[in-house]
């Protein structure tokens, strides 16, 4: 300095302040980790391998931490984004952490993926993401945790049910009530669901898909037989009965759910690998770490941007100035 004499030194081109790792470093350990899913330990050793750059396992930790920290508010951007998405897909996998119990949630729609790895498999958790009450629809499978908010409509998945009717007909004998039931009633649902697939094929139009869904609403009360002589007819019944409203919204709303959960599955399935990778999380700061960033990887890729750069966009851009343009297209 001309004034004072103290040397001071310029930032130079992909340099952070007062770190002697540089962005493109800790932006390649983090799209291995999220995108990739490469160990702490094989990040290390690719680092070294290829490289000759020598870092501990810790500092791997480190890089994450230090990017989760920087992208906080676009998470929390995220989560009031999500509130307003006219649809929302929803689904939960174990997640071990530190040797208790678990559970990752995911909550996905077009262009959102938000992930929210809880303790908990109550009802609380979708609540304090989407609220008391979502203007939207919300398609799930029939796990009753995400009965607990009141929304625009659901949808429950049709394979799940699908599954259940199969199981059904396995043990039984045609011409047994049970069968007879079980076997009409997948019949309903594939006829419901093809009705779906011509309107997506383009040979139904969307007046004419929503004028056969009020024949399917009736018909479906005809499946209900809460009085049954068998046990396993009055059981379904009842899934019926309480599900009457969530079994063909998709008939009603085409464009924004379907039939099934695969859409929700698809999106999980990442937090499944890493958990087969990893184990679980070991502490409080993992589980943040992987929460914030998957939620922005799978954003990313969602809306066709490149996660590699925008975990380079996230270290080099003032917190001020970043937006959720560096994973969210308009």
């Amino acid at each position: 300095c001309k004034h004072c004499g103290k040397k001071v030194r310029g930032r130079g081109k992909d340099e952070l302040p007062g770190s002697p790792i540089g962005p493109v470093t800790k932006s390649v350990a983090d799209f291995l980790r999220y995108k990739v899913k490469v160990t702490q330990r094989d990040i290390a050793r690719v680092f070294k391998g290829l490289f000759q750059l020598t870092v501990s396992e810790g500092a791997v930790q480190g890089f994450h931490t230090q990017t989760r920290q920087k992208a906080k508010r676009l998470h929390d951007k995220l989560k009031e984004h999500i509130k307003t998405e006219p649809a929302v897909h929803a689904d939960e996998t174990g997640a071990p952490i530190n040797g208790t119990n678990g559970y990752t949630w995911m909550f996905g729609s077009k262009r959102i993926v938000l992930y929210e790895t809880n303790l908990s498999r109550g009802g609380k958790v979708v609540e304090s993401i989407l609220g008391t009450n979502y203007d939207g629809i919300l398609s799930t499978d029939s796990y009753g945790g995400y009965n607990r908010i009141s929304t625009q409509a659901k949808q429950k998945c049709l394979v799940h049910l699908d599954r259940d009717l199969k199981k059904l007909l396995a043990p039984s004998k045609e011409g047994d009530p049970l069968f007879s039931w079980a076997k009409r009633l997948r019949a309903f649902l594939h006829e419901a669901r093809a009705h779906y697939n011509a309107y997506h094929a383009g040979t139904l139009t969307k007046q004419q898909l929503q004028e056969v869904s009020g024949r399917f609403q009736r018909e479906l009360l005809g499946f209900i037989q809460l009085s049954a002589a068998e046990p396993d007819i009055r059981r379904l019944s009842k899934r019926l009965f309480k599900q009457q409203h969530e079994l063909l919204t998709f008939l009603d709303f085409p464009d924004r759910v379907s039939p099934d959960n695969n859409y929700a599955e698809r999106l999980i399935r990442p937090c499944v690998i890493f958990r087969k990778l990893t184990g679980g999380f070991r502490s409080k700061t993992g589980t943040g770490n992987h929460d914030v960033l998957m939620s922005l990887t799978q954003t990313a890729h969602l809306n066709g941007k490149k996660p590699l750069q925008m975990f380079h966009d996230i270290l080099m851009t003032p917190p001020q100035t970043l937006s959720l343009d560096c994973c969210l297209s308009p």
